[in-house]
């Protein structure tokens, strides 16, 4: 089992960022990339092959990483800034990509990059929680807003509904056994404890 970490970029005020492979239970170093961007956010590895998609969020990109030999492939330009969480959909060739400028879900071929929807979204969105079994993408805004989006049609992706939550909520897990999307609130932004919200989905 392989964990990918990323180092460096803005917050450690370096120009670059650096994504390491880290082996899952021993820590051991397997290999590292460095990224010609200062802010990288969310990945989603593709578990039948050998990619790893990061989002980009300085540059605007979708980096196409192979993890085994740590090189980068190639990059998808996304047409928006704050490019912060990424999802694929190995079974329907899909990545849904938030981003926080303008608050925008893009629908994009995993395999060519095109743009296939632009969708509205919610505020300041940390992470995707995806239900692939139940075709549901869930994204969590610190507006106070969930946005939950129908994927059972990969060329006609919808928004099948927006649920009040509480704001600073934009990250979570779910856990489908028990029909629930579990919401972390962020301290940071309520400047007040965490909090963890359930929220009832079918």
């Amino acid at each position: 089992n392989t964990m990918y970490v990323v180092t460096g970029g803005k917050e450690g005020k370096q120009a670059k960022c650096e994504i390491i492979a880290l082996d899952a239970d021993t820590a051991e170093r397997r290999g590292a990339l460095s990224i010609d961007d200062d802010h990288v956010e969310g990945m989603a590895i593709d578990k039948k092959g050998n990619r790893l998609f990061a989002a980009l969020s300085q540059t605007s990109k979708i980096g196409i990483i192979d993890r085994k030999k740590m090189t980068m492939l190639g990059s998808y330009a996304v047409p928006a800034k704050q490019i912060m969480n990424v999802t694929f959909d190995d079974v329907q060739h899909r990545l849904f990509v938030y981003a926080r400028l303008p608050e925008t879900l893009f629908v994009m071929n995993s395999d060519t990059g095109q743009i296939l929807q632009k969708l509205p979204a919610p505020t300041h969105s940390d992470q995707n929680i995806y239900d692939k079994d139940g075709a549901r993408l869930y994204v969590p805004g610190g507006d106070g807003k969930m946005f939950i989006y129908n994927t059972s049609n990969p060329d006609a992706v919808k928004v099948a509904e927006i649920v009040e939550t509480v704001k600073g909520t934009k990250t979570g897990t779910i856990a489908t056994k028990y029909h629930k999307v579990w919401l972390a609130q962020s301290a940071g932004q309520t400047k007040g404890p965490i909090n963890i919200l359930a929220d009832q989905v079918r």
